[in-house]
């Protein structure tokens, strides 16, 4: 766990080295415990802001899952991010957070291969490093990261068994690298990203063509995965031919 002295720098530091958004700058957060940092950050609404916590009592997931961390393993953040810089789906901000991620975990680890399991993961070697959790509403986006940054991140046994850090990938790296390296991609995704280009990065990263369950409304769906509509979710065609679309916010990876 960090210091409270090592955590002030942070803020200071990062105060001073986040690009503005839209001429305005980032408003900075950076807390040694807090239940979580998604609901701070809904306080900054519509931003931009970033808050980061070196542990967290009630850190969360998806669908109401719990997320578990050990203290001072982890990078743990959430942006509040205008919709207005961004468009207005979750859909299309799920897509580019996980392509920002992606490209921030090459920059601090340039010779590892990075994938992303739709709607929130992002793996090397099929393992998961990070997860991402996106909220808000049509004006205000809540964008979560957890980073796993040492190999005891994770307490959850059921996860930790199929996850990896950055120290695993024998990657030296301080957290602070991390969430000013992570803060600069989604700013240069969400602000300047051309579209396609964005979409183009994402397949690249995606496992399209494999064949999938997923549970979407209470009821579990298995297809083959086609591509992805960035207002809409994941495109899945179906053993009968049928192409279906799985919005992000409601579905989830069975297997």
């Amino acid at each position: 766990m960090s210091t409270q002295a090592e955590l002030e720098h942070w803020q200071d530091y990062l105060e001073t080295a986040l690009p503005s958004t839209g001429g305005s700058p980032v408003t900075v957060r950076i807390y040694r415990e807090t239940s979580s940092t998604q609901d701070i950050a809904k306080t900054f609404a519509p931003g931009p802001a970033l808050v980061v916590a070196d542990q967290q009592t009630a850190g969360r997931g998806r669908l109401g899952r719990s997320w578990l961390s050990t203290p001072g393993a982890s990078v743990l953040m959430s942006v509040c991010w205008p919709a207005d810089h961004i468009g207005t789906t979750h859909d299309r901000v799920s897509m580019s957070a996980g392509v920002a991620v992606a490209r921030a975990v090459e920059q601090l680890a340039p010779d590892v291969t990075v994938r992303l399991k739709w709607p929130n993961d992002v793996l090397v070697d099929e393992r998961k490093l990070a997860g991402i959790l996106i909220e808000g509403t049509k004006s205000t986006f809540i964008i979560g990261i957890g980073l796993n940054v040492s190999p005891d991140a994770c307490k959850d046994p059921n996860v930790k068994q199929n996850s990896t850090s950055l120290s695993q990938l024998r990657r030296s790296v301080d957290r602070l690298q991390v969430i000013e390296t992570l803060y600069t991609e989604l700013n240069c995704v969400l602000s300047k990203s051309n579209p396609s280009r964005l979409q183009m990065d994402w397949r690249a990263r995606a496992a399209l063509g494999q064949t999938q369950t997923f549970e979407q409304a209470g009821q579990r769906v298995t297809g083959e995965v086609i591509d992805l509509d960035p207002d809409h979710g994941l495109i899945v065609r179906r053993d009968s031919g049928e192409l279906i679309t799985l919005p992000a916010a409601t579905t989830s990876v069975v297997k």
